[in-house]
């Protein structure tokens, strides 16, 4: 890829200055520190390196004119302020890779000049990147798919040192606990420490909710012949046995009954077991790890979870942060899903910017597990290739509407006896009924929901004149 270096002096050779460079998330690559710093006081570490997103959010320059440009797909020009002090009129174009999709946001300023002198900084820089793109070995460009593929992946500072240390720690014989929201990755994340452990055996792994409370203990510490009714004849191995030299995962484990507790305490602590119906107890070596998305402190303090137990699992305890936690995260991971749909079913599926603006804006109650269930569905139910917001799950849809002031009544109840057909017809008429109230037309519909025109004027008709 063309240095940076290259690229900032043939901006400097015509005329341009405070230039700032962002890759195609809009985290900062490229800083002109010298002119950040005399002119506006903002050192390197201010800028190099964060999200386009967060600095508009902080208000360090608003608006990021690299925002603009990923949101549009075109060139922008627009007065910027720094620090709220200072207004400057700053210019941004894209850079597109292959695949068409932006790779980099240059953004800069510059003395007044024609309309043409404009046109000719883009051409020119476009062709010295084109050029030297040509040049370039393509490998490195899927390094984030094979950081997502690796189930590790983040562009939030803080989530990454808490990578830094689970990895850190894999190679620890400790207990961890992980915590977080249902679906943020806990369990991909044990898998990942496994991974790294260098342990020959096996990954194991229990739901301590999935488990009915007579069957616990066979389920974990397994149990002899003839134990009880309908046992199999030779007995059999627990799941503590099974991840021997391995990983067994504790999933849920704030779900685990209190008269289990006691004896999976035992365990932890003698790292022996007895099957259910024998005397003889069992050596286990295996490294155990917890997952809950349950405060489990708060659970001790009221009495649901015993205190030594927890402080037996409470070792070292990671929290795993949800997605709207680390919003710099969701495009990024939704372009690699898609990408993983395109691969399955053989299509060429792209998001749109509405369609983008509106997963990043979401909040994701499901995390990560949502967020790749939506886009499976839009992949499956999209009727072209171009995802539209129309596309979006009813879910996001609603939820989306609502953050715009779109507002009313909950037409996703579902009453138990309605089938597909009659419910799609529920939500379609309120969101069309709540959309023609906000906006008064059907060009303002049509636009706010990224549909044609005909389409909303057929929709209000049909829902809004009954």
């Amino acid at each position: 890829m063309i240095d940076n270096k290259v690229k900032v002096q043939i901006l400097k050779n015509l005329g341009c200055y405070a230039i700032l460079i962002t890759d195609g998330r809009g985290i900062v690559t490229y800083v002109e520190q010298d002119y950040f710093y005399s002119v506006w006081g903002l050192k390197e570490g201010d800028l190099l390196g964060k999200s386009a997103y967060l600095l508009d959010e902080k208000q360090v320059i608003k608006p990021v004119l690299a925002i603009g440009v990923m949101e549009t797909g075109h060139a922008v020009t627009e007065v910027s302020a720094v620090r709220g002090n200072y207004d400057i009129v700053g210019e941004a174009f894209p850079i597109y890779d292959e695949a068409g999709e932006i790779c980099e946001v240059i953004s800069y300023t510059r003395d007044i000049a024609s309309e043409r002198e404009i046109h000719e900084k883009y051409r020119k820089l476009l062709a010295e990147v084109r050029m030297e793109r040509a040049q370039c070995d393509d490998l490195a460009a899927d390094n984030d798919y094979n950081v997502l593929k690796n189930g590790i992946f983040s562009y939030n500072r803080e989530f990454r040192q808490t990578i830094e240390r689970i990895e850190k720690m894999a190679s620890y014989d400790i207990t961890l606990l992980f915590t977080g929201g249902t679906g943020c990755g806990k369990t991909t994340f044990a898998k990942k420490v496994h991974a790294l452990s260098g342990l020959k055996g096996n990954f194991v792994s229990l739901n301590c909710g999935a488990i009915p409370e007579n069957l616990f203990e066979s389920e974990l510490y397994g149990y002899e012949k003839g134990a009880f009714t309908g046992a199999e004849k030779a007995g059999r191995k627990g799941l503590a046995e099974a991840a021997e030299n391995g990983t067994l995962l504790l999933d849920e484990i704030s779900e685990l009954p209190i008269s289990q507790q006691v004896k999976l305490l035992d365990f932890l602590e003698e790292r022996k077991i007895r099957r259910v119906g024998g005397n003889a107890p069992i050596a286990v070596n295996c490294r155990v790890i917890a997952a809950t998305n349950k405060d489990l402190a708060d659970l001790v303090a009221k009495g649901k979870f015993r205190e030594d137990l927890y402080f037996r699992l409470n070792v070292m305890a990671f929290e795993i942060p949800g997605l709207s936690e680390r919003r710099e995260d969701i495009v990024p991971i939704a372009k690699y899903m898609l990408r993983r749909f395109n691969h399955k079913y053989g299509r060429k599926f792209t998001f749109s910017q509405d369609v983008l603006k509106t997963l990043q804006a979401y909040e994701w109650p499901g995390n990560l597990r949502e967020l790749e269930n939506a886009i499976h569905s839009m992949a499956l139910t999209s009727r072209t290739e171009f995802l539209k917001r129309d596309a979006l799950p009813f879910s996001i849809l609603k939820a989306s509407c609502a953050d715009e002031g779109v507002t009313g009544t909950s037409a996703l109840q579902y009453n138990g006896n309605e089938e597909y057909q009659e419910l799609f017809q529920r939500f379609e008429r309120e969101l069309f009924n709540l959309c023609y109230q906000k906006y008064g037309s059907s060009v303002k519909v049509a636009k706010a929901l990224n549909i044609s025109q005909t389409t909303a004027a057929r929709k209000i008709r049909k829902y809004t004149q009954k």
